[in-house]
């Protein structure tokens, strides 16, 4: 979703596939155990179970969580965040979503997070669509900040990328402007030292 916060509305959102064919994935991801998972509508995020991770994740990220009390197909979904303390679960699922053949992307926002995404988006696709959205698109520079490796479509994109200093150390390999750490007011440290 690309989210105008001025006018408070989406400009532009996508969609996971919810043909009857993939019911048998949506049913998958409703039986996982010792996870959370949190599926997000253009509005609303909702789980089955309110577990000591969706609970984590609602106080880090200020999300509310509602419990789904409808069919999960009656809800157009722009993703899906499947939250574990074990990687080796997380990428299992991953395996498991790659076999059905589901047409998404899926990804890592963070270590113990796994994104299930629309197969036509990514964080750099989603740029390109915002310059070209306005109309003196020839002019605009973008300067884009990361931390984890669903941003690194994005800092490809970006006339400038910076890289915070508790990235995930696969960005670090990149020649990215460095910042300061992400609780260490890194955007105040961009704007003040670098634009």
């Amino acid at each position: 979703m690309i989210y105008d916060s001025l006018r408070k509305k989406p400009i532009l959102t996508e969609y996971l596939n919810r043909q009857t064919p993939y019911k048998g994935f949506y049913k998958f991801l409703l039986k996982i155990k010792d996870a959370g998972v949190i599926f997000y509508s253009e509005k609303k995020a909702l789980t089955l179970d309110r577990n000591y991770l969706i609970t984590r994740h609602e106080k880090k990220d200020g999300v509310n969580c509602e419990i789904i009390e409808r069919n999960i197909m009656d809800f157009p979904l722009i993703k899906v965040l499947i939250i574990s303390d074990s990687q080796e679960k997380l990428m299992k699922i991953k395996k498991y979503i790659e076999i059905f053949n589901f047409p998404c992307n899926t990804m890592f926002s963070e270590q113990n997070y796994l994104e299930i995404l629309p197969d036509s988006v990514s964080k750099g696709k989603a740029l390109k669509k915002l310059v070209n959205l306005s109309d003196n698109n020839a002019d605009i520079e973008t300067i884009c900040v990361g931390d984890n490796l669903n941003d690194l479509s994005m800092l490809k994109v970006a006339n400038k990328g910076f890289i915070v200093e508790n990235c995930h150390a696969s960005l670090k390999k990149y020649a990215y402007h460095k910042t300061l750490h992400h609780n260490k007011h890194a955007i105040a440290d961009i704007v003040y030292n670098y634009l």
